[in-house]
């Protein structure tokens, strides 16, 4: 039993809980505790492929746009590793998904107040002295509590699956594509269904040993392979101004914008696009029997087993018409969601939610009348298309220490876009 009341527990240590646990240490006079189901730190282990960058720069690290002297900056983690000169020669500034991986658990190593293998079963209230008790099992077998006077739920997304489809071994989400890969290989007959990243990745991964297949398909309900927005103009709405202005705007000019943004945060690398089309044409070029193929505005219906094989039922979009095909594993990269953590059950009622029965989000990430539970990720319908940038991580955590310290901390920098979303002078 911990009798200790913290000003602040974290549920969850992902990137951005781990970003606010390493701010944090600049602030003695705020007490905090991190707890973690996983064993330590290992961000999306399954879809780790070496050779795959991280979509941010460097510089968009945990710490770095809110104070670049903190000893948690990426920088001095290359540094302290002897690592500097080496990831400076590339001229790269967009690290490996490995090396962003490794970093993180750097971080986590030298901070004091992380603590894993502590599943959080509920929370519950104590009105009389105003603070939280989370209600912890500590590997499954004994109970733990922790008490705080403030929450912060960031137990990250959980893979969105198409309706009425359960993963098993040969029907995996892309987040396990690693862990699967050698029974992957195995299959002969693999298809991918998705339209992001993740579907990309594995799908290039794949042709480079595309001798070990007699069928490799990806499917996609996109109308063709879109490249994700990384123009100029584009990042500036990776900025806190445009988090400002999607904020203020009514819930109904939110979800229509959304619906529009998706070139902004789903599409795919622009390189990898070019990498798979050449490494196609080199296939191609040598001919043989295997045939890789993409199969644009296809959009999956259902999967049946069948023997040993697998129907997947496809509609398409634009015709209307119904297609089965048949393979022996099948990869969905569907991306993720966000889903409300069931430990929250028993505090629901002190929380605020919207018609919709999201979190209803306020400007400084509460979601409740007395700003005493925070949340992480889980604000696209409120704050936009940035929710899960991990650049736009650390814009987030600069308001959760403000609100916590009840006092503007940190200055985020305002105006920083040639584009003015909201002119005061016409």
């Amino acid at each position: 039993m911990q009798n200790k009341i913290y000003d602040l527990v974290g549920i969850g240590i992902g990137p951005f809980n781990l970003g606010l646990a390493a701010m944090l240490q600049d602030h003695s006079e705020i007490n905090a505790v991190f707890v973690d189901q996983k064993k330590s730190f290992d961000w999306h282990p399954g879809i780790a492929l070496p050779w795959v960058r991280i979509q941010v720069p460097y510089f968009a690290d945990l710490v770095t746009l809110a104070n670049p002297q903190s000893q948690f900056t990426y920088i001095n983690y290359l540094k302290q590793t002897q690592q500097l000169f080496r990831f400076g020669a590339q001229e790269n500034i967009f690290p490996l998904r490995v090396e962003y991986n490794n970093y993180c658990k750097w971080v986590a190593d030298q901070l004091p107040d992380l603590i894993f293998s502590h599943r959080c079963e509920k929370i519950t209230y104590h009105e009389q002295n105003n603070y939280y008790t989370v209600h912890c099992t500590h590997n499954n077998l004994c109970n733990k509590t922790f008490h705080a006077k403030r929450l912060v739920i960031g137990v990250g997304t959980v893979p969105c699956l198409p309706e009425g489809i359960n993963l098993n071994h040969n029907i995996i989400h892309s987040g396990d594509y690693l862990n699967h890969k050698s029974e992957i290989l195995q299959s002969k007959n693999v298809t991918i269904v998705g339209s992001g990243q993740s579907a990309a990745e594995i799908y290039y991964d794949l042709l480079q040993q595309a001798d070990q297949f007699s069928h490799l398909h990806w499917f996609t309900r996109s109308r063709h392979l879109a490249p994700m927005d990384y123009s100029r103009f584009a990042l500036e709405m990776a900025s806190p101004d445009y988090i400002d202005y999607f904020f203020s705007l009514p819930e109904k000019a939110k979800a229509e914008i959304l619906a529009s943004q998706a070139y902004l945060y789903k599409g795919i690398n622009r390189q990898l696009i070019e990498q798979i089309h050449d490494q196609l044409y080199i296939i191609d070029a040598q001919g043989g029997s295997f045939k890789p193929n993409i199969y644009t505005s296809l959009e999956l219906a259902g999967i049946q087993h069948v023997g040993k094989s697998l129907h997947l039922y496809f509609h398409h979009r634009d015709t209307g018409k119904q297609f089965t095909q048949t393979t022996g594993s099948v990869i969905l990269a569907t991306g993720y969601q966000y889903k409300v953590p069931a430990f929250l059950k028993s505090i629901r009622d002190r929380i605020n939610w919207n018609a919709n029965g999201w979190f209803r989000v306020q400007k400084q990430y509460t979601v409740d009348d007395h700003q005493t539970i925070f949340v992480q990720n889980a604000d696209l319908h409120s704050h936009g298309f940035n929710a899960a940038d991990l650049g736009l991580g650390v814009h987030r955590n600069m308001d959760i220490i403000n609100g916590l310290l009840k006092q503007d901390y940190y200055t985020i920098e305002r105006n920083t876009t040639f584009q003015k979303l909201e002119p005061s002078i016409l």
